[in-house]
């Protein structure tokens, strides 16, 4: 077999590329019918009437207007010529993919060999090279339904049009060229497509740029939206850290106010001891006066009876004296105990306030930095050129990265 009747890949082929060996014809007079303008009956009508409304009567303008009439049909039925070649090499092969599938089952392989024995039998039979069979095929699928394109195109344009990359915009900027210049070259019509093409990979270019500026957004707003989450946990923290210092400020409160009651208590006991005092002294001043003078001999069962009631009360004041004493020097040794309580209670909490102060100006810091720098980064990627502000980001990362590991060792530690 032949090159020729090789098939060729679907990904390889390109109708705007020629066979080996083959020559593209100069264009000819004829080939200007495929650019040719089709005027409307309006403008027939017009024509005829301003040219020959003077010269010709009515039935032979109306004769005239007809003749042009049936000149507009055949060049349209000549301009639809080479789509029907399309659609009946079409034909072919459907006829053939019916049979097929008929006699060996629907399947994708049996498609493919109906479409290659379509192509030979074509290729055999009327003449038509491989690439001229899938260029008719093509221009048909593509273009039939476009009146405008079978009016004005050449096939040369169509085969020019016909690669997937170019859609309905470039086929409408063709056609506008032509309806504008129908003289317009082969050439210059693929230099508008060659200018497409630039500024189609150009817009390709820059939305690809957008897009990864936009997916940067993304990930910045991403990170902003977890730096926030992150500075409420933050905040969360510091008010149960604000919590728990309110809670220990009210229990160094209790123990101030249990050492002011310690030393109302003992104010108290002093007080009662004072009194107790001046009582066992005028027990001690009656005790002495029975002594110094003792009561008459007949009296004196009575005088003992009341000696015996100043021993009593005497002894069991100095029992409550002693028994008073021991209470407050119990008392100053509570209070004693509380004040070592409040003064450590109070060392701590000035260090806890100390050192708060400085987490949540930390925290406040570290949230001003996570903001500058999401706003930095925002204005860089605006600026269109990022890769300026590499090495200074690189720096950044590097210290961000050691300060990283150090607070990772201190939540470990903690």
């Amino acid at each position: 077999m032949t090159d020729k009747n090789k098939p060729v890949s679907e990904k390889s082929f390109d109708p705007t590329v020629l066979e080996k060996g083959a020559v593209l014809p100069k264009e000819k007079e004829s080939a200007d019918i495929f650019g040719t303008h089709l005027p409307s009956n309006t403008e027939i009508a017009q024509a005829a009437r301003e040219t020959f409304g003077s010269t010709l009567n009515e039935d032979l303008l109306q004769e005239l207007i007809r003749s042009s009439t049936e000149i507009n049909e055949s060049v349209r039925r000549i301009l639809h010529e080479h789509l029907s070649l399309g659609f009946r090499f079409g034909e072919v092969m459907r006829i053939l993919q019916r049979a097929y599938i008929e006699a060996y089952g629907d399947r994708p392989d049996t498609i493919e060999r109906a479409n290659k024995d379509a192509h030979k039998y074509i290729e055999r039979l009327h003449r038509f090279s491989r690439t001229k069979i899938r260029m008719h095929l093509n221009s048909y699928t593509k273009f039939h339904a476009n009146s405008e394109a079978v009016e004005f195109l050449r096939q040369t344009d169509m085969q020019m049009l016909l690669p997937k990359d170019l859609g309905d915009e470039i086929v409408s900027a063709v056609i506008a060229k032509r309806k504008a210049d129908p003289s317009t070259s082969t050439r210059e019509v693929k230099e508008l497509i060659a200018a497409y093409r630039a500024k189609q990979d150009e817009l390709a270019a820059t939305r690809e740029q957008v897009e990864a500026g936009n997916e940067e957004i993304a990930r910045l707003t991403s990170l902003y939206d977890m730096s926030q989450v992150e500075e409420k946990r933050l905040q969360r923290e510091m008010e149960r850290m604000r919590l728990e210092q309110a809670s220990k400020e009210e229990a160094t409160n209790r123990l101030r106010n249990d050492l002011t009651l310690a030393g109302q208590s003992r104010s108290a006991l002093h007080q009662q001891l004072s009194e107790m005092e001046k009582e066992l002294a005028a027990v001690r001043r009656e005790a002495a006066d029975l002594k110094n003078n003792p009561p008459p001999a007949t009296e004196d069962a009575e005088a003992k009876a009341d000696l015996r009631r100043v021993n009593e009360q005497f002894s069991k004041l100095m029992k409550e004296s002693a028994e008073l004493e021991e209470r407050i020097a119990a008392q100053k040794a509570e209070e004693a105990v509380l004040e070592a309580k409040i003064a450590e209670a109070e060392a701590a909490f000035e260090d806890r306030q100390k050192v708060e102060e400085q987490v949540k100006g930390l925290v406040i810091d570290f949230g001003e930095f996570a903001k500058r720098y999401t706003s930095t980064q925002l204005l860089c990627i605006a600026e269109g050129q990022p890769q300026r502000y590499t090495p200074i980001f690189e720096a950044l990362a590097d210290v961000v990265g050691k300060f990283h590991q150090e607070i990772l060792a201190a939540s470990k530690a903690a």
